[in-house]
C-alpha cells in the first residue's frame, strides 16, 4: 500500500467534486470529478477513478487553461509521457501525485478536526426547491462547480471553539457539503464549507448555556424552533428579510475571515 492508498483509508469512493489548492510553483490547483459513469455511459458500481484536473497558470508555453488526468483508486496518474513537458511544466507526474497526497491529508485533518466538535446533527433535508444561494467569487468559478472551501472548514472549527459559542449544529449530511450553524447568546452564523454559498449571521432569542436542555429528546424538540431549522425550508431571499440579517460573501479578494470575526465581536459586544 502506497502512501496515496494510505491517506484516503478507503475514501476514495466518497470523493465527491472537490478542489485542492497546489504547493507546486507550475501549477495553480487541483480539481478532482468521480468518473461514475463507463465508456457506453451505464452508471458504474464502484468507482475506482477520478478525472484529475491540473489548472496551470496564465500565460503557460501552449496557453492551455488545464490539463485532465485519470487517477487511480491505486494512486497512479496515467497521463502521457511526454503530456507534462509539453505543457512547459517542470513537476512531474511523481511531484503531483506527492503534492495532492499532502492536500488531502490535510484536508481529510481539517474535517476530522471539525466532526470531533460537539456538532449536533439535524434531522432536515434542504429544500431543493430554494433559489441558490449567491456564488461565491474566485478560483471556483473558473470551473463552474461548487467546490469544498479550506478555508469555511477552517472558520467553522475556530468559531466552534470559541469561549462565547454554545454549540454547533449540522444537518446530516457529510460535514464537507453539510449546513452549519454555530450558536451565540443572540444570534446564530450560518455556514457551508462548499463554495457557492454565502455566510449569514441571524438574531435569535437571546439564549444562554442555562437554555439549553439537558436530554437529547427535548434539546431536538427545541431544535426544531430555532431559526436554524426555519432556514432550511426558506428560500435564500427570505432568509435576507429577517430583521438584523447580516450576509458575508467569501470575496477572494477580501479578508472575509476577519470581517465574519469582526461582526461577532460587535454582536457579543
Amino acid at each position: 500500500m502506497n502512501r496515496f492508498q494510505k491517506v484516503l483509508g478507503g475514501r476514495f469512493g466518497e470523493i465527491g467534486d472537490l478542489r485542492l489548492p497546489c504547493g507546486l510553483s507550475d501549477i495553480e490547483g487541483y480539481m478532482l470529478t468521480p468518473q461514475i459513469f463507463d465508456k457506453h455511459g451505464v452508471r458504474k458500481s464502484q468507482v475506482t477513478a477520478v478525472t484529475l484536473t491540473v489548472f496551470l497558470p496564465q500565460g503557460n508555453r501552449n496557453h492551455c487553461p488545464r490539463l485532465d488526468i485519470t487517477l487511480t483508486c491505486c494512486g497512479v496518474l496515467i497521463v502521457g509521457p511526454h503530456e507534462l513537458t509539453r505543457l512547459g511544466l517542470c513537476s512531474t507526474k511523481e511531484d503531483i501525485l506527492a503534492d495532492l497526497t499532502d492536500q488531502l491529508e490535510h484536508r481529510f485533518r481539517i474535517e476530522k478536526e471539525a466532526m470531533l466538535k460537539d456538532w449536533h446533527v439535524v434531522e432536515v433535508v434542504p429544500d431543493r426547491g430554494s433559489e441558490p444561494m449567491p456564488r461565491a467569487q474566485g478560483a471556483g468559478r473558473r470551473s463552474g462547480q461548487a467546490w469544498v472551501d479550506e478555508e469555511r472548514l477552517e472558520l467553522l472549527r475556530l468559531l466552534i471553539e470559541q469561549d462565547e459559542a454554545l454549540f454547533g449544529l449540522k444537518d446530516s449530511r457529510p460535514v464537507e457539503r453539510a449546513n452549519h450553524a454555530v450558536v451565540f447568546p443572540g444570534f446564530m452564523i450560518l455556514e457551508n464549507p462548499t463554495t457557492q454559498h454565502a455566510l449569514y449571521v441571524i438574531e435569535t432569542s437571546r439564549i444562554s448555556h442555562d437554555d439549553i436542555p439537558d436530554t437529547r429528546r427535548a434539546f431536538e424538540a427545541w431544535v426544531g424552533q430555532t431559526a436554524y431549522t426555519m432556514m432550511m425550508g426558506m428560500k435564500k431571499t427570505d432568509l435576507q428579510r429577517i430583521p438584523g440579517t447580516e450576509r458575508v460573501i467569501h470575496n477572494p479578494d477580501r479578508d472575509w475571515r476577519s470581517e465574519v470575526q469582526e461582526i461577532v465581536e460587535r454582536r457579543l459586544g
